[in-house]
């Protein structure tokens, strides 16, 4: 019979959640859903103003962990309203239209994301963008006595005791197998 332990060590060095360099105009692109929350309402700013919309989607993460997710934004930006779309997991952040503006998104566990610089956002424009999760850790499998194989997420990683880096947080299926031992 074995007896299992493992860890997880933060390597912090990777811990950071990044916006893509894919920020684009989705304006032409709207889907059926998207289209439900283009409305007078959800297009205006904290002034009344009509904004833009900028639709995040999330990748590298649970979808439990993107609920947590919270947008912030420079003064001007005016983020408010926003919404997660659990099934496209995405967040719709309605802002207002104009230059000059940040967002950045920030998680109780994963800490801050980059930040992305907006460009000029149009009146009622439509916008795409991905925030990656590239947070990794490492896993550290023992196990009394030495010898178990350990498969993570169906892989092969060897023996115990193992050391498996790079690892994104989140959920993962850890199984140990040893050969049956018969005593006498």
């Amino acid at each position: 019979m074995h007896t299992a332990m493992y860890a997880q060590t933060d390597t912090q060095s990777k811990a950071q959640m990044v916006f893509s360099n894919d920020f684009h105009d989705a304006s032409g692109q709207l889907g059926n859903l998207t289209a439900h929350f283009i409305t007078e309402k959800t297009w205006t700013d904290m002034n009344g103003e009509i904004g833009a919309i900028v639709r995040i989607k999330v990748t590298g993460m649970s979808v439990s962990e993107m609920s947590k997710l919270k947008v912030i934004g420079s003064a001007n930006a005016s983020v408010h309203d926003t919404q997660f779309l659990e099934n496209e997991q995405e967040w719709i952040v309605p802002l207002s239209k104009g230059t000059n503006m940040w967002l950045e998104m920030s998680h109780p566990t994963y800490g801050k994301s980059t930040r992305l610089s907006l460009p000029k956002l149009k009146e009622k424009g439509m916008y795409d963008v991905t925030l990656v999760n590239n947070r990794t850790t490492t896993i550290v499998v023992h196990s009394l006595p030495d010898g178990a194989d350990v498969y993570l997420d169906g892989n092969h990683h060897g023996k115990t005791p193992c050391e498996i880096s790079e690892q994104r947080f989140g959920k993962h299926d850890l199984k140990l197998m040893s050969a049956l031992r018969l005593r006498r």
